[in-house]
């Protein structure tokens, strides 16, 4: 081995060592490589690759020199922008790059590795010294490698008050202690919450409920969807569907016919194809070109966060028959991934589409794809003292409550002179099935006190019945089903129904039994659980104290703009400033402020949006976040007896605990061990030392 080379090791082990060192004093992009030969030295270097800190270094083939035979592991054929994300496998970590699109090259195979930003350039710089915030100040700024999530998905432990404690000077007071303990804490949520936001602020669901323009898209297609079902509604509500129809179990089968008109029409589907419909299924006979409400779907168990529905569309509408696509919200115990049915003709060939689904993967992840069944019943029973007076006009004030609040909050019915005053004709003589009726006057006179009631509440008697008030109710009761997808007599909303299967499937009516009695006691707590349900719909939507979301790091529109400005501007020396965005100078940095907004008005406009997207999730009272591990108290250890000393009862070791003995009288309390017990040494292993002898 040459002199050369030998020194040429030397420093490469020599570095080898210290990276690890420079890794943590600096935050710049670590590229794999290898050096050129040294000077003298023929062929190509066979040492381990080191790493090579900066910009991507280039290709020897192109500088003319040797090492020809061994390419780099990786070209980067665009060079990451400095101050961007990179990707990292070294250590089993990968930080997914959302600002430029990378080629990668690792065994002649070229594959991409993230997508690409539209009308952003990728190889200019927007903030100094920023990772994936946009205007993230460098103090606040988030790690490369973003490891926030902890063991199992849950967030990282934070410190209790005793270990924070340990890291303050010695001389600190108890309020400063707590003062420092109660920044610490918000630093520690605000900084999950930035790093959550980093991780999942490119992904649909995400941008679903919290970017202006996706959010408001959204909205306004759920907003069409309502109105579409309130056009639907008044016109079988004008053709006397709603006439004769009781929400009983006796009517179970009119209820269901009543459930696929409102399908049908829901798709548009003509009068004459409903008759059609009505008569095939009066004759049960079905055929492939029959328009019918029934569907055929297919369940996906698991669907990864960063996969889009209109993927999902492209490699799942291929098949025939296909109609739509639901995706349920991401849970938060299984690590954000989300569930989706598939919606198919009747006739389609559910069975093949999910086997043919079976040997798919979308973005390295499994599907699971089962055939999903059809509702068992549709039609569900209640209790039968529902149909009770008392409970009926708790009933009806509850959802003449639900269907306001939900009218307004969808702009439905609204009065143009008073914003608050709905105009919807089914609330128009609800207050008089509303208001208490009372004998005061005949209980005054005959020297009765109303007030009083002497009634046992477990004391049970006869239902009430009030044939109009049930008639109310029942109109009211269709009209937010049908609209606003809202299963009254189960208390539950049915999200995203125009999307599901079945987009009316389940409808709760009230059960007839034998038992025809109620009491005050039943009364009070179902009344108490309809309360209880509905509160979350009833409540508008709060957003967190302006108090509390400073805390957590609510960004400003003008100083994002402003921090914008500033780093894209860059003096160059005296009366000489460049704009790195296009690369023009100018005598001023007044003229290129000018420039960036006259020129570069997207960019600032994606700004302001990027602002107000990060501010809406940290206003949401119920935005989604890590969840909290709670550890669980180890079980303490039992203590083992030695198998060679087996354990002798009290009596036989000491006495008798609590009896005197002695002179003294003195009592036995606890049972303690005899010091005048034989020692039993069969355990000890003296073979050792007899072979000394």
């Amino acid at each position: 081995m040459s002199d050369d080379e030998r020194e040429y090791r030397r420093r490469d082990k020599f570095f080898t060592e210290r990276r690890g060192q420079l890794r943590e004093k600096e935050e710049i992009p670590v590229w794999r490589t290898r050096l050129p030969p040294p000077v003298g030295v023929q062929g190509a270097h066979h040492g381990p690759p080191f790493l090579y800190r900066g910009p991507p270094p280039p290709h020897p083939e192109a500088s003319g020199q040797g090492y020809r035979n061994i390419p780099p592991p990786r070209v980067f054929r665009v060079p990451p922008p400095s101050g961007l994300p990179y990707l990292d496998r070294r250590e089993g970590r990968e930080v997914r790059n959302t600002r430029v699109e990378l080629h990668v090259r690792e065994n002649g195979d070229e594959r991409e590795i993230s997508p690409k930003l539209p009308n952003v350039p990728s190889n200019k710089r927007r903030y100094p010294d920023e990772c994936d915030v946009k205007g993230l100040e460098p103090s606040r700024k988030i790690p490369r490698v973003l490891d926030t999530e902890g063991k199992d998905g849950f967030q990282p432990v934070m410190m209790s008050f005793k270990a924070f404690l340990e890291t303050q000077d010695d001389n600190i007071t108890d309020d400063e202690s707590l003062v420092k303990f109660a920044e610490y804490k918000s630093e520690f949520k605000r900084q999950q919450l930035n790093q959550f936001f980093v991780l999942h602020r490119d992904e649909e669901w995400f941008q679903l409920k919290y970017h202006p323009e996706i959010n408001q898209n959204n909205r306004n297609a759920a907003m069409k969807n309502i109105q579409k079902r309130l056009d639907v509604f008044l016109e079988m509500e004008k053709t006397g569907l709603f006439d004769d129809l009781s929400l009983d179990e006796e009517h179970e089968t009119q209820i269901i016919e009543l459930l696929d008109i409102f399908v049908l029409k829901l798709e548009n589907a003509s009068q004459e194809e409903i008759d059609k419909w009505r008569q095939s299924s009066e004759n049960e006979k079905m055929t492939e070109t029959l328009r019918t409400p029934r569907t055929s779907s297919i369940f996906l168990k698991t669907l990864h966060p960063s996969v889009t529905k209109s993927e999902l569309e492209r490699v799942c509408g291929k098949y025939p028959g296909f109609l739509r696509i639901s995706i349920s919200e991401p849970a938060a115990e299984k690590n954000w991934f989300r569930r989706a049915w598939l919606t198919y003709r009747r006739h389609s060939k559910v069975k093949e589409i999910c086997f043919n689904l079976n040997n798919l993967r979308i973005k390295d992840g499994e599907l699971g794809p089962v055939v999903n069944k059809d509702l068992s019943k549709r039609v569900r029973c209640v209790p039968q003292f529902v149909r009770d007076k008392e409970v009926m006009k708790h009933d009806t004030s509850m959802v003449t409550k639900l269907i306001s609040s939900l009218d307004a909050r969808w702009k439905l019915w609204q009065d143009t002179a008073n914003i608050n005053t709905t105009t919807n004709p089914l609330l128009a003589d609800v207050h008089d099935f509303l208001v208490e009726e009372v004998s005061a006057e005949e209980e005054e006179l005959l020297g009765k006190d109303f007030c009083k009631t002497e009634k046992d509440p477990k004391t049970a008697r006869p239902v009430q019945h009030d044939q109009h008030l049930t008639k109310t109710l029942d109109k009211l009761i269709l009209y937010i089903r049908f609209v606003h997808s809202i299963d009254f007599y189960n208390r539950t909303e049915y999200v995203n129904e125009d999307d599901m299967p079945n987009r009316c499937g389940i409808l709760h009516v009230r059960g007839t039994t034998d038992d025809s009695t109620v009491s005050e006691e039943q009364i009070e707590k179902y009344n108490n659980e309809t309360n209880k349900k509905f509160e979350i719909l009833l409540r508008n939507k709060s957003e967190v104290s302006d108090d509390e979301v400073q805390k957590l790091g609510l960004k400003n529109e003008t100083d994002e703009v402003e921090k914008f400005v500033l780093a894209n501007c860059q003096e160059l020396g005296k009366d000489k400033w460049l704009c790195p965005l296009s690369g023009k100078k100018f005598k001023a940095p007044d003229f290129v402020r000018k420039h960036i907004f006259n020129k570069f008005s997207d960019l600032v406009k994606e700004v302001k949006i990027e602002t107000e997207f990060f501010n809406k999730y940290l206003r949401d009272p119920a935005r989604p976040e890590l969840p909290i591990q709670i550890s669980k108290p180890k079980p303490k250890a039992e203590k083992q007896v030695s198998p060679m000393t087996p354990r002798l009862p009290v009596k036989a070791r000491l006495g008798v605990p609590g009896l005197p003995i002695g002179p003294h009288g003195v009592k036995i309390t606890h049972a303690s061990r005899d010091p005048r017990e034989i020692v039993d040494y069969s355990d000890v292993d003296l073979s050792s030392a007899f072979d000394l002898l």
